[in-house]
């Protein structure tokens, strides 16, 4: 099947890709346990809420 093209803008392109690279930092910070945000900040990204403690470290200290 072939794939439909379309025409974009380069800005509008580039911008779209800062943007995921950008999302994808936060994610990257929310799941190592450098920052913290809100359940509906995390179904956003894709992260398993219940998978996620902020807290656990200092629990096991």
């Amino acid at each position: 099947m072939e794939e439909i093209m379309i025409s974009v803008p380069y800005g509008d392109f580039v911008d779209g890709v800062q943007a995921r690279a950008d999302l994808d930092s936060i994610r990257a910070m929310i799941t190592e346990k450098q920052a913290f945000c809100s359940d509906s900040i995390m179904a956003i990204l894709g992260i398993p809420i219940k998978d996620y403690n902020p807290f656990e470290e200092k629990e096991n200290a």
